[in-house]
This record gives C-alpha cells, structure tokens and sequence, in this order.
C-alpha cells in the first residue's frame, strides 16, 4: 500500500498510543551520530516505561520509514546538555511505530552548536549530505527557532543599538513583530528548500517554535517588564515561524504555549534541562506529544509549489509584476505625500498582486507598517457578527425572523416588535447611547453592561418603526452581540474565536480591549491616544482589531463553503434596503451593489484608524486597506485601485 494510504489509515490509531510513547522515559542513543531506527516492541507498540532500542528491530514486517532532522541543538539532544535524557526526536519516531507498525529509521543531522538560519540555508546549498538525506527522507523534523532572536541584534526596531543591555520597557507586540519580520523571509527559505529537495513525494514535514527559557530560572530575578517583554517577543518570533512553515507545506509543533501556556508568562523550570537552556528528558517528553498530536499523515507538495525564497511584501506573478510595481508606486507616492499610512492587500482570481506596509505604526520610535501590524477595524466587525447570527441559524438554533426581545430579557415594550433581520439591516429604530460611554472607564467591560442597562431604562422608544427607516449606527450590532452570547452559550469572543478565527488561522484577529500592542493611530498628523475609547464598548459593532494577510483569510474563505454553506452566503450578500450610500443597499453586515459590477464592501473608521475591504464577487478582485492615519480616504484609493484592475 502506498505511504500516503497507508499513514493516513493508520493515523487514526495514533491517539490510542500517543501517551504510550511519550512516557517512555529510558536514555536514547547520541543524537547526531549513525542512524538509528525505532522497532516494534513485543506485541507490535513500545511497552510502558521503555524507548525501544536499535538491537531490538524486527527481521521482518513493514519496511522502515527515513526521518532526518535538521537544525540547532534543541532537537539533537546532547548528553552533556541533558545526561540521559531521551531527544524528542526519537520518541517522535518511536510514536509513528507505534501508531504506523513502521520502523523509523532516524537521522538526527541537527548540530549540537549556535546554529542560525544563515548557518541552515547556508547548508542547504552546499552540503550534499543533508541534502541527499533530506531528498529520500519520508519524515522530516526541522528545528531552528532557538539563535536567532530578534533583540540581540543592534537593528531590531524594540531597542536598536541598546539591544547588549535591552531597554525592555520599548517592547511591545508591534516592534517585537516586526523585528520577528526580518527573519520571515530566510524562515520560508528555508523550509520552501527542503520542500523542493522532496519533488513532491509524500512526507511528514515538521518544525517546532520556541519555547521560553528565560523565566523561571533558579535563582534569578528577572524584572516584570523584562518577562513581559520576554513574551511579546516569543510570541511574534513563534507566530513567523510558524506561519512561515504553514506557507510551505510544514506543520508547526507549539511548543512556546505547550512549556509556557495560554499566556506564554508560565514559567517551566522542569521541561528544561539543568543547563538553563535545552529541553529536560520530561521537556522532551512533552515536544514529542505535541508533534504525536498532529498525527502522522503525509503531505505531497507539488514541486511547482516550492519556492527557493519567499518576498512578504510583493509576489506576483511575471504577467502581473507591473500592475504590481504600478500599485507600489502610488501608495508610495500618497505616503510621501502624508495622504496614506497603514497596510495594503490587493488580489485578483486568489493570487495576492501586493501586500505591504506603508509609513510607519509607530512614528516615534520608527516602526514600520508591515503586512503583520495590527490595526483597529471598526464597523468592518459588523461583518463578523453578521455570519455569526447566520451560523446559529444554519444550526437551528434561531431564525432571523425572531424576535430580538426573545433573547434579550427586561426589554422596553416598543422594542419587543423588532426582529433580528431588522436589527441586521439597521432598521430596528433602537436609538443609539452608545457614545455617552465610549469614554468611560477604558479599562473595564463594565461600561458596555451600563450601556445595556440604560438603553433599556432610558431609551424605551424607537427613532422609528421597526423595518421603516434605514440608520447606519452601532446599536443594533451592539445587541446582535448579546443575542449570540445568549443563544451559543458562550462569550461572543469565543464564539467568533472558535468558529471564524482559529479554523481560518486568522491569529491576529480578536477583540480589542484596549490593547497597548496594536499600530498607533493618528490624526491631523498627531498621535490619537489608543486608550481614548473604551473598546469593551464598541463590541460587536465596531470592537475587533486585524492585520490585512488575516482580512485577505478571510475573503477567501467567503469564496469557499468553509464557514457556512453557499446559500447562507448568498443571503449575507442580498440587499435589504438602500443604504446612506449611492449605488447600495445594505445586506448582512456588507454594502450591497445595486447594479453591475456585483460588489460587497464595508468601511470601518475609528478613531485614529480607516479601514475598508471591498470585494468584487464576479471579478475576483480583494482590496484591503488598514490604516492608521484618521484622515485616509480609502474609499477613494480603492476606487482608482479598482479601476486599474478592470481596466476602466
């Protein structure tokens, strides 16, 4: 049977053994020398408490699979870093014998040195022994996240030249991301390389993240700033490797949140060996299960899919190049100009013709917009909520034509005509408090409770009928919030997190409560204090933060079936009623066009902040653009993006 079949039947089977393995705690052979393989154990899986060894192969049954691992000396597992500990590397072998009935035979290349990426792809384009072992393996293991670490360099944007004695309290997410962007494209080189090497034959591809072995040491103190600062950088470093491996075909292994947790502050004193620096034999134990976790299926890459390196800011394809380099120009051009700062992502029939940042997120201290800078969207959120009310009617567990006060208790008896379609139109009629708690206590959610509160006491009566009169404001996606939270049982964020956002790996997505961490907004060419609204408060209607790579995710998956069926999407995308806006009506959280070409949009402004996404359904064509200057006129730079693209 061929390894495809036979790994993905077997796979299934991997869940039963998985604790089997990864307790198996007896010393394995020295990583780094001569192969290695991984037999049957009695009764064809390793027995509790035991790491087979080589002297115990079996003479005959399914032939051995190849695993070679590459990379520093986190999966090489020296002795002399942790005495008798057994490398993940092989527990990770000894778990696909076990859940396969295949002898693993392991070549463990990874050196046990300060190995950087240059060092990798370096070996990579002149060491034939890597690159003969890494052509015929069928499981291969990368793991080159540990050296390489943005704040030892003297041009990381947190500290610069100070980076001998950090200066912590200059750390945040936004220069902590971009200085993890300086590696991203050596990160894809790298792993795009191995992937070639494989010509498209079925393979495992693994790499791991890194995990924190700066907190929790014996006997050090470190400062609360520097272990927060610890953390906004592991979690930008680990997001790019990962995310640099997803786009070429690897599966990433979390290990950051497996040693340190949810919020990557949990020290882990124990997974880590005595040298204060590499993976104990339980540290060990623990990577190996993360990677049984993923399961053993292989995956075939075609070799025109591999790509020798990889450009995060442009990557059309030759036909498009000059469409591309034209774009470029313009919004060059506008930032020169003070007219444009933010991000851009413009794509046609799914091939991404630009994505790139323009000025800078933080002008201060000379962070530049990226791709990956987070930036406040506005009422672009009310697209969300919309397909959330959607997914929990295609689930039957309410209908659009219900009664909102059917989930809202203590409603006014004006209210308790309005259905949720009119609340997802904007023509319930329910008068909008929000702005008199906007400002209220910012660090609390306790205003949004207050708000509810007084809508209902002081607000009883209706600006109009419900269904009669079209109103663009926050109130109704406000209490289309609530009513999720109502019916799904669960916290509104949860809902979107688990539904929308984790399945669509949209990671930099989520609800802003008044992060410190995201793009600084301006206005007037000054800074716009990103503490000046209370976030809790704008909720459901204007409440979540996104990147244009994320926003770009989930475009594309509104072409696909992935989130709800085809026919769900055709309702979002009717329109209703005519809106404030020539040439639209306004369907489920979007902008409808009334004529040709057919066309979906929604702007999203805040303070500091403009947004738009616009999508044109028939052409294929995504325009995206995330700004942090107040003043930007988007929907203008979006209609001469358009225009060039049609050929208007």
């Amino acid at each position: 049977m061929p390894l495809r079949q036979l790994l993905t039947l077997l796979t299934l089977l991997s869940a039963i053994v998985m604790v089997l393995v990864a307790c198996s705690g007896a010393p394995a052979p020295q990583s780094g020398s001569s192969p290695t393989t991984a037999p049957v154990a009695s009764g064809g899986a390793p027995t509790m408490g035991t790491v087979p060894t080589a002297a115990t192969a079996p003479t005959a049954g399914p032939a051995p699979l190849s695993l070679v691992a590459v990379g520093d000396s986190i999966p090489f597992n020296s002795r002399d870093d942790c005495p008798g500990c057994t490398g993940f590397v092989d527990r990770y072998a000894a778990a696909i014998l076990a859940a396969t009935g295949h002898p693993v035979k392991v070549q463990n290349l990874s050196q046990h040195s300060a190995l950087q990426i240059d060092d990798l792809l370096q070996e990579l384009k002149t060491d034939t022994k890597r690159r003969n072992a890494l052509a015929n393996a069928d499981i291969i293991i990368v793991g080159i996240a540990a050296n390489d670490i943005a704040w030892n360099r003297n041009d990381d944007p947190c500290d610069g030249p100070t980076s001998d004695n950090p200066d912590w309290s200059k750390f945040n997410a936004t220069c902590a991301a971009a200085a993890a962007e300086i590696f991203h494209p050596k990160f894809e080189s790298v792993f795009s390389q191995i992937v070639a090497l494989r010509a498209g034959k079925p393979t495992i591809f693994r790499t791991i993240n890194r995990y924190n072995d700066w907190i929790g040491l014996p006997g050090v103190n470190i400062p609360r700033e520097a272990t927060n600062a610890t953390r906004e950088v592991l979690d930008a470093w680990s997001a790019m490797v990962c995310k640099a491996a997803q786009a070429n075909g690897f599966t990433c292994a979390d290990i950051y949140h497996a040693f340190n947790g949810p919020d990557g502050l949990t020290p882990s004193p124990d997974l880590i060996a005595k040298d204060t620096v590499h993976p104990s034999d339980k540290g060990n134990e623990v990577i190996a299960r993360v990677l049984a976790g993923l399961g053993y299926a292989p995956t075939t890459i075609p070799p025109t899919v591999a790509r020798p390196a990889a450009d995060t800011t442009t990557a059309p394809a030759p036909d498009t190049q000059q469409l591309a380099a034209e774009l470029d120009k313009i919004f060059q051009d506008l930032t020169t100009a003070n007219q444009f700062s933010g991000s851009v992502l413009i794509a046609k029939d799914g091939q991404v013709i630009l994505s790139k940042g323009y000025g800078f997120a933080d002008r201060e201290k000379k962070i530049p917009n990226t791709p990956q800078t987070v930036f406040r969207i506005g009422h672009i959120t009310k697209q969300f909520t919309a397909m959330a009310i959607m997914m929990l009617q295609e689930q039957g567990k309410l209908n659009v034509q219900d009664k909102m006060c059917t989930y809202i208790t203590g409603c006014p008896q004006a209210w308790k005509a309005i259905t949720i379609h009119q609340l997802m139109t904007q023509t319930s009629g329910i008068p909008d408090n929000s702005d008199a708690f906007n400002e209220k206590d910012i660090t609390s959610s306790l205003p949004l409770e207050q708000m509810i509160a007084d809508a209902k006491r002081n607000h009883p009566l209706l600006d109009s009928q419900p269904g009669e009169t079209y109103n663009n404001n926050s109130m109704g996606y406000l209490w289309l919030g609530k009513i999720i939270e109502s019916v799904s049982g669960q916290s509104y964020e949860a809902f979107l997190l688990k539904n929308f956002f984790d399945p669509l790996q949209m990671s930099k997505t989520g609800n802003d409560h008044n992060r410190a961490d995201l793009a600084i907004g301006y206005a007037d060419q000054q800074p716009v204090a990103l503490g000046q609204n209370n976030m809790w408060v704008m909720f459901s209607a204007s409440g979540l933060y996104s990147t244009v790579e994320d926003m770009y995710r989930w475009d594309q998956a509104l072409y696909t079936e992935k989130i709800v069926p085809q026919k769900v999407l055709d309702t979002v995308f009717t329109s209703y009623v005519q809106s404030e806006r020539d040439g639209y009506g306004y369907g489920y959280g979007w902008y409808v066009s009334l004529d040709k070409p057919r066309i979906v949009k929604q702007p999203g402004h805040i303070n500091g902040f403009d947004a738009t996404i616009r999508r044109y359904m028939d052409d294929k064509i995504t325009i995206i653009l995330l700004t942090n200057q107040e003043d930007s006129d988007n929907g203008s730079f979006a209609n001469s993006i358009a225009e060039k693209l049609l050929g208007k």
